[in-house]
């Protein structure tokens, strides 16, 4: 094992606070762009009969009540996409796809994906921004 130290000295010139504000919208632009890939992925397992499930899916960005971070989600609102995404129904192979867990596939399928895009995402921003 190797013990070793880190220290930085920081002036009141230093910009901490636009960093930190700066940082927190590179993780905000990140998050939503992994939520809308994880939208459109999960689409692909939305059962569809009329397609209203399928076109409801929505991204939301919601602020929490400190503001030190946002809160994305990725929502499908119609009163039954919870029955829809937790049961596992039998659809008639008349036309209908898709099956339960609609969101929950993609996550499992692409998570060490999602976590790239996540950083890449981050990293993008920080840079094109001058965070960096």
């Amino acid at each position: 094992m190797t013990d070793g130290s880190f220290s930085i000295n920081v002036s009141k010139k230093f910009p901490l606070r636009a960093l930190r504000k700066g940082f927190a919208a590179a993780t905000e632009f990140a998050l939503r762009r992994v939520a809308d890939r994880l939208l459109s992925d999960s689409r692909q397992y939305v059962p569809v009969l009329t397609g209203a499930l399928k076109d409801s899916g929505f991204v939301e960005v919601m602020p929490t009540v400190d503001q030190a971070f946002a809160m994305v989600r990725v929502i499908y609102p119609l009163d039954y996409a919870e029955t829809q995404h937790e049961d596992d129904y039998r659809h008639p192979s008349l036309g209908f796809r898709g099956a339960a867990k609609y969101l929950q596939r993609p996550l499992d399928l692409f998570t060490d994906f999602y976590f790239e895009l996540f950083a890449f995402e981050f990293d993008e921003y920080v840079e094109k921004n001058g965070l960096s």
